[in-house]
């Protein structure tokens, strides 16, 4: 019954989970919120005997320009790089739990989102030779990603398969990062 268990979707700037901020040695209210935080609540509440061990896990969706410096995107790359070390911490803090936490980092990826921010243009073939002077690179796969490409990513992320894969950082970006 556990091999199909869904993605749980999880909301921004909730508190972290007070089993985790013990082990921590603070207060709850004194550590950082994260998207993760309410589903690693949730977790932390099961009885071990809930869910068998290594089948909870957390996967954070952030960018891959968490992974290198973009080209007026610092604030977004900031923000993708702390949600980022948020989950690979947690990870560690939770990992004793049986509670596996990744990240998976999208390049860019072919959605109705990228295709309004392209103004009626389509700048695929642009994207994937990249723009050396925004200093970006392209992508050597030489296709951008699709929604299903990041999706199966984070399938087997949370799949038993991946039972022995915790605070890993993963790029879904076709080479774009060179990770």
């Amino acid at each position: 019954p556990y091999d199909r268990i869904p993605p749980v979707p999880s909301s921004p700037a909730v508190p972290v989970p007070p089993s985790s901020a013990q082990r921590a040695g603070r207060a709850p209210d004194d550590l950082a919120s994260a998207p993760s935080g309410s589903t690693a609540r949730l977790m932390c509440g099961q009885r071990p005997g809930d869910i068998p061990p290594n089948v909870r896990s957390l996967t954070t969706v952030a960018s891959n320009s968490a992974l290198r410096p973009r080209s007026h995107l610092a604030v977004y790359s900031a923000s993708k790089a702390a949600a980022s070390q948020f989950t690979r911490s947690l990870g560690l803090e939770l990992g004793p739990s049986g509670i596996r936490c990744n990240v998976v980092n999208p390049g860019t990826t072919l959605t109705p989102m990228l295709r309004s921010m392209w103004d009626g243009e389509d700048r695929t073939a642009q994207t994937v030779r990249g723009l050396p002077r925004l200093f970006q690179t392209g992508v050597p796969l030489g296709r951008l990603a699709s929604a299903q490409d990041v999706a199966g990513v984070v399938e087997f992320l949370v799949s038993p398969m991946a039972r022995h894969i915790t605070v890993a950082d993963l790029a879904v970006d076709g080479g774009a990062s060179q990770r």
